[in-house]
């Protein structure tokens, strides 16, 4: 049971919600989960593996700094 409950949102997240949705809700999991520098690096990477390969090998260097200063920033509104 506890499976399918998993794997049920994974499924839905990817197939039927917009990925911009997604890469806000991956922004927000960083700002409330890391508390270290190091801890937010790892789980950037973690969420960059789950976004599709709509963007170019090229482009991943480019959205990871654009995520990491919208996360901040959206940490300094929050806080």
């Amino acid at each position: 049971i506890r499976r399918n409950e998993y794997l049920k949102p994974h499924k839905i997240l990817n197939v039927e919600r917009p990925w911009s949705v997604i890469l806000d809700r991956s922004i927000w999991t960083l700002v409330t989960l890391s508390e270290t520098q190091n801890r937010a690096k790892r789980l950037l990477f973690f969420t960059m593996k789950h976004i599709p390969t709509l963007l170019a090998p090229n482009d991943l260097s480019s959205t990871q700094s654009q995520l990491s200063s919208s996360s901040s920033s959206l940490a300094e509104s929050v806080l």
